[in-house]
C-alpha cells in the first residue's frame, strides 16, 4: 500500500492559502476585541448585515442570497445563526406566505460598526505597511500584497495570540 499525501495547498495555491490566513487573522482581531467574544458578529456576517442594513424595512432571503452572490442554503443558514445571536430578525413576509424577511436589529447595527471599524483599522495598517514595501521599490503583486499583510503581523503575535505562517 502506498503512502501519497494529497497535493498541498500551502505549495500550490499559495494566493489562496494566504486568503485563508487573512480572514483567519481578521476573525481573530475581531473576536479580541469584541465586547463579548463568543457571540461577535464574523465579517462575513458583516458583509450579509450590510445587504440586509440598506433596506430597514426588510428584505426577502432570496434576494438576500442574490445581492450577497451565494446559494440561498448558505444565506438561510448565516442568517440563522445571525438571528440566535440577535444581529437580525427574521419575520414572515406581510403579502407574501412563502417568504421570510430579513431585518435588522439595534445589536445587528452596533456589532456592524463595532466590525466595520476594526476591519477599517486593519486595513489602514496593513496598507501603510505595503506603503513602506512600495517606497522601497519593490513590486506588489496581489499575492505580495498579502504576504506584506502576513510579514506585518507575524512581528505582532501579541495581537491574538496566535502566529500566521503560511504552511
Amino acid at each position: 500500500m502506498r503512502d501519497e499525501r494529497p497535493p498541498s495547498l500551502s505549495e500550490h495555491a499559495p494566493l489562496v492559502n494566504t486568503v485563508r490566513i487573512l480572514e483567519a487573522r481578521q476573525r481573530d482581531v475581531a473576536a479580541n476585541v469584541a465586547p463579548d467574544p463568543l457571540f461577535f458578529m464574523t465579517l462575513q456576517q458583516a458583509f450579509l448585515f450590510q445587504h440586509v442594513a440598506r433596506a430597514p424595512s426588510g428584505v426577502p432571503m432570496v434576494v438576500l442570497a442574490n445581492r450577497a452572490l451565494t446559494s440561498a442554503a448558505a444565506v438561510t443558514q448565516m442568517v440563522r445563526r445571525m438571528a440566535l445571536r440577535g444581529f437580525v430578525n427574521v419575520e414572515p413576509h406581510p403579502h407574501d406566505g412563502r417568504c421570510r424577511l430579513v431585518t435588522p436589529t439595534a445589536k445587528g447595527y452596533r456589532e456592524y460598526e463595532h466590525v466595520f471599524s476594526t476591519a477599517v483599522q486593519e486595513d489602514q495598517r496593513w496598507s501603510g505597511y505595503v506603503a513602506t514595501h512600495l517606497r522601497q521599490g519593490r513590486v506588489m503583486s496581489i499575492e505580495g500584497y498579502a504576504r506584506a499583510g502576513l510579514e506585518l503581523w507575524r512581528l505582532e503575535p501579541e495581537v491574538t495570540g496566535r502566529r500566521y505562517g503560511t504552511g
